[in-house]
């Protein structure tokens, strides 16, 4: 790697960016590696399940989802850096090599479809097959399930599956950065390349669906409650933006004469990792301000353009003037139509990544050429959190439990005997007959 950084030194003797070698690295390496913030991503994930309890406790007390909405929203706040701090992990572990492309979409895949399954098992077959069961056949369930959750729903959908997510972020990362060793070799890398379009439009896809069913257009099965992605676009967006930050630096690298092979070693050193925190830094920034405008800003061009539409017919079909039919519009309480494109943007997550903005300075203590001795522990992270998960499930149902609006304490007693006497009733009535 010497020889290209005689070929690209800069005339000052100072060497560039990509010229550096393990020996000229800087010595400032964050604290924060790709461990940390897969700890920190799957606490968010468990936060975001204590939030779906507390809202059901809500549900059945109004007293306590009072006392409970402050704590709530501040909840909400870091559940939503699930994702951000996960694909920050899986880069960190991609960009230093410790896995290959092929496993990290292997084990996102294999998450994916076993939250998808384990809902279909849990939903269609305990839940609807048990009340199926017990029922005669009169009564569809599923369409009782359907009437009662769209009449109770504000969007008409649930998204959870957070691996979706971070499946088509890794497929995306794969097909712009990956080499194939076999296939798509010369300029048929273009085609390889291009099936990056395919995760950009199922996200585009995903979003597409949760507007039409926030506008009441459309309602979507449950069955692909659990294949919608669940974070918002800009966070897909930023990672798109990370991703293609990495590809650039790799021709930039490679086009001031140094080689694929050398550009591996690059990417190990403390330099081009700070510079990566640096860029990544100001992204999330940077997207976190711009989700904020946009929500803003859209739902005041979409009223601007609901009252141009109104003056338009109002001209056509009432015979007014422009003027007049501008002073009548105005006249107009149009709160609600603004109400309901503003939760249809939120609803695909426009927003909703203002978050974004918490985890920036992070990336200033976060390094990903930082290793992390018993690549066991990896394995147990996720292994940990699902039971603490379930912790959750078990001890917010026992509060709630706790908290129900009933009367009074239940005699179990008096029901126990009253079941006793009911059974010796039953050969005398039998005999009866």
């Amino acid at each position: 790697m010497g020889k290209v950084v005689d070929k690209i030194r800069k005339r000052n003797g100072k060497i560039k960016l990509h010229a550096v070698t393990l020996e000229q690295d800087i010595r400032y390496r964050g604290p924060l590696s790709y461990r940390e913030f897969k700890i920190f991503g799957w606490a968010c994930i468990i936060l975001s399940q204590v939030i779906v309890m507390m809202t059901l406790g809500g549900k059945v007390n109004a007293d306590l989802a009072m006392r409970q909405a402050g704590w709530k929203q501040v909840l909400m706040w870091f559940s939503d850096l699930a994702l951000p701090f996960l694909l920050m992990s899986n880069f960190a572990i991609i960009l230093d090599n410790r896995k290959s492309y092929k496993d990290q979409i292997i084990s996102n895949g294999i998450l994916m479809v076993s939250i998808f399954l384990l809902f279909v098992i849990l939903f269609y077959h305990f839940v609807l097959g048990s009340l199926a069961a017990l029922g005669d056949g009169t009564v569809n369930f599923i369409q009782v399930a359907r009437k009662f959750y769209h009449s109770s729903s504000s969007y008409g959908f649930f998204c959870f599956n957070i691996f979706v997510d971070l499946f088509l972020c890794t497929l995306f990362m794969f097909f712009v950065n990956y080499r194939p060793s076999r296939f798509f070799q010369g300029k048929k890398i273009i085609i390889f390349r291009l099936f990056a379009i395919l995760p950009i439009a199922y996200e585009i896809g995903s979003f597409a669906l949760k507007w039409l069913s926030a506008g009441g257009v459309i309602r979507i099965p449950f069955i692909l409650f659990p294949l919608l992605t669940v974070k918002p676009p800009m966070t897909f967006f930023v990672f798109v933006i990370l991703t293609l930050f990495v590809k650039r630096r790799e021709r930039r690298f490679i086009k001031q004469g140094g080689s694929y092979e050398d550009y591996q070693l690059f990417l190990q050193t403390n330099r081009n990792s700070f510079s990566f925190s640096v860029h990544a830094t100001i992204v999330l920034f940077i997207a976190g301000l711009l989700d904020l405008i946009l929500f803003v800003l859209l739902p005041s061009f979409q009223l601007i353009a609901a009252q141009s539409a109104a003056v338009d017919v109002m001209v056509v079909e009432g015979g007014l003037n422009s003027a007049e039919a501008l002073e009548v519009v105005k006249g107009i309480d149009m709160d609600m139509a603004l109400y309901s494109f503003m939760s249809r943007l939120y609803a695909i997550g426009v927003g909703e990544a203002y978050s974004l903005i918490l985890i920036a300075p992070l990336m200033l203590l976060f390094s990903y050429t930082r290793k992390r001795n018993n690549p066991v522990v990896d394995s147990l992270i996720p292994v940990v959190a699902i039971v603490l998960i379930l912790l959750v499930y078990l001890q917010s149902f026992y509060q709630i439990m706790h908290v129900l609006p009933i009367s009074g304490k239940i005699n179990f007693q008096e029901v126990m005997d009253t079941f006793d006497s009911a059974l010796d009733m039953i050969p005398e009535m039998l005999t009866a007959q």
